[in-house]
């Protein structure tokens, strides 16, 4: 993120934090378990993230019903005001970011009923991507062989940007194919 300031009377919340919101909210993830499934993620990854989401007053954690020792997830009333008023601001700020960042927002703002939203924001991390490939050039690394590494490195970025850029350009058209309610 490039600047941690209040938006409405919260400070904005992470991708990451984002998205775990989403999922506990609106994907009905109740526990540590469910969020690595549901959401494709590591405990080790998010542990900060959750650490963040309860010091902030956001999450929180209460025994569970039926099983002993674990603990379910829910989202305080700040938690839910904090989501509602920056989740939009963290598109905008992850539309540099990640292929799994980018998803996993699309995929919240898809969630959160803002389809439009989520393919223009598809389509602007492509379009990030297609301007990022004029950057990558390797007609000025020099051929010596210690300059092999970097040429190969550089080739497979704009390989890689490319690949990038056509897979998020095609979920922008196709949105309703990978997401369903």
């Amino acid at each position: 993120m490039t600047s941690r300031e209040p938006l409405g009377d919260s400070l904005p919340l992470s991708p990451m934090a984002v998205f775990i919101m989403a999922l506990i909210t609106k994907a009905g993830a109740k526990t540590l378990y469910q969020l690595k499934t549901l959401g494709a993620l590591s405990y080790g990854g998010i542990r900060p993230t959750l650490q963040g989401l309860q010091e902030h007053g956001y999450l929180s954690k209460a025994a569970s019903e039926g099983d002993l020792g674990k603990k379910a997830l829910a989202a305080t009333s700040a938690g839910l005001k904090a989501f509602k008023e920056t989740w939009r601001w963290s598109l905008g700020e992850a539309v540099r970011g990640d292929v799994d960042t980018i998803l996993r927002l699309a995929w919240v703002a898809h969630t959160m009923g803002e389809k439009d939203m989520a393919r223009t924001f598809l389509g602007s991390a492509a379009d990030f991507r297609r301007k990022e490939l004029e950057t990558l050039s390797d007609k000025s690394i020099g051929s010596t062989p210690a300059m092999s590494y970097r040429r190969l490195r550089t080739v497979a970025a704009r390989h890689q940007s490319q690949g990038e850029a056509d897979l998020l350009e095609k979920f922008s058209h196709s949105l309703n194919e990978y997401f369903t309610k």
